[in-house]
C-alpha cells in the first residue's frame, strides 16, 4: 500500500519509495538487564516485531514479507513478488519481480520428531514450570502448526505455527512461556503431569500419534528421560 497507493499531494510520483522492516529477530531481555521500575526483575520484557521468534522459527508475518502478494497459508513454493524501487525519469515506482523459489520457511509436515524428556514434578502446588520437551531428529525443518501434545486424561494442546529446525529443542509448559524454548505453553492453572506415572503423546496435525512417552512412579525423581541409551 505505501509503495503503490500513496501519492504526493499534487504531484507525480510515490511518496514512500521504499519500507524497510523494523527488526529481524524477536528477543527477550530480564528487567534486570533494562532495569524498568515495579516490575520483578526476572519479569521477561518482550520485543516483538521481528520477522524471526527468538528460537529462528520463521513468523507468519516473514511468510507475507516474502512472498508478497501471494497466499502465504500452506508455505509451500510461490511465484513471489519482491518490491522493488526503480528510478525513471518521472520520480519512483514500484515494480514486482515474479520470482519462483521455495520459501526457507518451507518445511515438510511430518518427520523424525520426538519426546525427549518429561519433567512432571514441578514447583508450587499448580507446578506451572511442568514440561515435556521434544527434539526434531530429522535433517529438514518440519512444521509443527496442527500438531498436538496430550497427556492420558485429555489435556491436549494444539501446537501453532512452529517450524522446527534440525536438532531443535522445544518445550511445552503447563503454565510458563519461555521464548528460548519455543514459547509453546498449556496456559492451564493447576497441573498436567501425574506425579504418580503417566504417558505423553505427540500426535502429527493426521491426528496420527508419532511418540510417546511413559513414566512410572519414582520417589525422589521429577522428571523422565524418554532417548534410550
Amino acid at each position: 500500500m505505501m509503495l503503490n497507493d500513496v501519492t504526493l499531494w499534487g504531484q507525480s510520483g510515490n511518496a514512500i519509495e521504499k519500507a524497510f522492516w523494523f527488526g529481524l529477530l524477536d528477543f527477550y531481555l530480564l528487567n534486570e538487564d533494562v532495569g524498568c521500575p515495579d516490575i520483578p526483575e526476572d519479569r521477561e520484557l518482550a520485543m516483538s516485531w521481528g520477522l524471526y521468534r527468538g528460537d529462528l522459527a520463521q513468523k507468519p508475518v516473514w511468510c507475507d514479507f516474502r512472498a508478497y502478494p501471494a497466499n502465504c497459508a500452506d508455505l509451500e513454493m510461490y511465484d513471489l513478488y519482491l518490491p522493488l524501487t526503480i528510478r525513471d525519469g518521472s520520480g519512483s515506482q514500484a515494480a514486482a519481480i515474479p520470482l519462483t523459489t521455495p520459501l526457507l520457511s518451507s518445511a515438510q509436515t511430518n518427520g523424525n520428531v520426538r519426546i525427549t524428556y518429561i519433567f512432571y514434578d514441578g514447583e508450587g502446588r499448580r507446578e506451572p514450570d511442568e514440561y515435556v520437551e521434544i527434539q526434531n531428529n530429522d535433517i529438514q525443518p518440519i512444521q509443527l502448526q496442527g500438531w498436538t501434545v496430550e497427556d492420558l486424561a485429555g489435556h491436549s494442546l494444539t501446537i501453532p505455527y512452529l517450524v522446527m529446525q534440525p536438532g531443535q529443542l522445544c518445550r511445552v509448559y503447563t503454565n510458563e512461556q519461555h521464548a528460548q524454548w519455543c514459547g509453546l505453553s498449556y496456559q492451564r492453572g493447576s497441573v498436567i503431569w501425574n506425579n504418580r506415572g503417566d504417558t505423553a503423546i505427540l500426535s502429527n496435525d493426521s491426528v496420527v500419534a508419532v511418540d510417546r512417552c511413559s513414566y512410572p512412579r519414582r520417589s525422589g525423581v521429577k522428571g523422565f528421560s524418554c532417548v534410550s541409551d
